[in-house]
Order: C-alpha cells, then structure tokens, then sequence
C-alpha cells in the first residue's frame, strides 16, 4: 500500500465572496489535486481527528470562525509530542490578518503562555508555490522511504 501526503484547506465563509482569494484556492486546490499520492480535502471546519490524520492544513482567508479553528489547531499541535505536520497561513498579499496573529502568538511566547516550538510548524503565505516546496520534500522523503525499503514512519 502506498502511503498519500494528506492535505486539508480549510476554507473561510468570506473566501467564496472574495473573486482573487476565491481564485486562489481554487487553483491551489487544482494544483494539489494534480499530484500524485496527495490527498486533498476542503473543509470550512475541522475537527480534531481530521487535524490529527492530516499531514498538512491550509487556513485560507480569515473570519471569526477561521481563527477560532486556527487557535484550536494550534493548541492541539502544542499537545503532540513528535509531528512534521505543518499549519499554512493563506491569504492575498496586503489582505490579511496573519501579521496580527503572528504579533499576539508571539506575545504569548514572551510571557510563556505559547511554547515558541510552534513557530515552526506555522508559515505564512500568499503563494501555492510556498506551500508546494513543503509538500514536495514530504513526497520526496515517501519515495526515498518506498525505495529504500524503510517501513517506518516518515
């Protein structure tokens, strides 16, 4: 059985009224959906077994319900011990949010109320390609992994 990279973007409300944002994940979601052994999903929730079996999750765009979604996966992603997973900030370019969110985690960091390790699992983008060369090098360990015959974890 070949093992998949399991991606989730979860989608705000607002996206779908928003004509360049709502272009944007589409093409992202038609990019991840060309790749082979890349499971897709698209989501304007996420529950805590769909983050736990993802790989990777997108929060595209931003509203009251998208951030409250954010802070839960953030505060899961805390609790693991061990994880390559990977949160992706999306947004258009000047648009969003993310600067702020970035400044109030950081904050809790300072006063140690954040563990600062998170920072690496949380990257701010405006373009699929960002995301892409993360999912690539997943791939790329997948296939070093299949071809070397290591049936461990990757």
């Amino acid at each position: 059985m070949s093992e998949k990279v399991s991606v989730v973007i979860i989608k705000a409300k607002s996206v779908d009224t928003t004509s360049d944002l709502n272009k944007m994940v589409v093409h992202l979601e038609q990019i991840l959906a060309e790749q082979q052994k890349v499971d897709v999903k698209v989501r304007q929730s996420i529950t805590e077994t769909t983050f736990k079996s993802s790989d990777f999750v997108i929060f595209a765009g931003w509203d009251s319900n998208l951030l409250s979604q954010f802070f839960t996966a953030v505060g899961i992603l805390e609790k693991e011990e061990v994880t390559e997973k990977m949160l992706f900030l999306f947004d258009e370019p000047g648009s969003n949010c993310w600067d702020n969110v970035n400044r109030l985690l950081t904050d809790g960091m300072d006063l140690g109320r954040i563990d600062s390790s998170i920072f690496k699992k949380i990257i701010d983008c405006w373009n699929y390609r960002d995301i892409m060369s993360y999912i690539q090098v997943k791939l790329r360990k997948l296939d070093s992994n299949a071809t070397s015959g290591d049936l461990s974890a990757v």
